[in-house]
């Protein structure tokens, strides 16, 4: 909106076309600064500074300015444009620009998300595979391995099958020599399992004890029980010196089988806690 003013030789308003300037008032244009423009006879008017009025503020209330004196008067013609319309244009425009990228952000940070999903989740089930890798292939289990359609990942995942194929066979391998080494010498394997009370015989310790796979449960006092009376004491103080990593556990004793047959075993571990 322009506003349009009349003003005489002494800068008071005649008469304009704001309601808020009266008649016989100052000019406001007279205080503040006036700068020059590179158009002729356009200036812009800036209020002055006062206290507890912030810069924006000030911009609000200046305007573009040209003043045309009136022939044969002493009265000028004074046309201003107010920077209030536009500042509001811009602030308008520069909210509605924020919001139009907020807009488009909160997709594209969904989509990103997904993208991270699809990305990562391969390589955790591949961190959860690996994690027991060796004990999934010695017992055998089958291995679901991720499928992806990244290619680098897809790349990973195969290194990873080929070598658990390449462990799997070697444990096979040492396996094998392993029951041909025990079977040839007699010897029994055992695994203790001290949290689950838990022991995993092989089937040259069911010989050794003198009885069948379902006559042993697996637990540590059905080992016990086939010990000799006179060794058990001791036997027991030896596994939990073990356990406590005082002392390796390499003993000998004597069993009782069902029949009351006595049998010396020479027994060593190793002790992984």
């Amino acid at each position: 909106m322009l506003l349009i003013t009349l003003i005489d030789s002494n800068d008071n308003i005649i008469i304009s076309n704001d309601s808020s300037r009266k008649s016989l008032q100052k000019s406001p244009l007279f205080s503040g600064s006036r700068l020059k423009t590179d158009l002729d006879n356009v200036y812009l008017h800036v209020p002055g500074a006062s206290n507890n009025i912030s810069i924006m503020k000030i911009w609000k209330n200046s305007s573009y300015f040209s003043s045309r004196p009136i022939a044969k008067t002493n009265w000028s013609l004074h046309v201003e444009y107010p920077l209030a319309p536009m500042q509001a244009a811009l602030y308008t425009s520069a909210i509605n620009g924020l919001i139009a990228v907020a807009i488009l952000f909160i997709p594209m940070l969904f989509i990103a998300f997904a993208l991270s999903r699809t990305l990562t989740k391969p390589l955790q089930i591949l961190a959860r595979i690996s994690a027991d890798l060796p004990n999934q292939i010695e017992s055998d289990k089958k291995i679901i391995w991720p499928q992806t359609n990244i290619e680098e990942v897809a790349k990973l995942v195969e290194n990873f099958q080929n070598a658990s194929h390449a462990l799997g066979s070697k444990i096979g391998i040492l396996n094998n020599r392993l029951s041909l080494a025990t079977d040839s010498a007699g010897i029994g394997v055992w695994d203790y399992y001290v949290k689950e009370n838990t022991l995993i015989w092989d089937k040259w310790m069911y010989t050794l004890y003198g009885i069948s796979e379902d006559q042993f449960n697996g637990a540590y006092d059905a080992w016990q029980n086939g010990l000799h009376p006179d060794d058990l004491e001791r036997c027991d103080h030896a596994i939990q010196l073990a356990l406590n990593n005082e002392k390796d556990f390499d003993t000998d004793f004597r069993v009782v089988w069902p029949s009351g047959e006595v049998r010396y075993i020479k027994a060593v571990s190793y002790t992984h806690l």
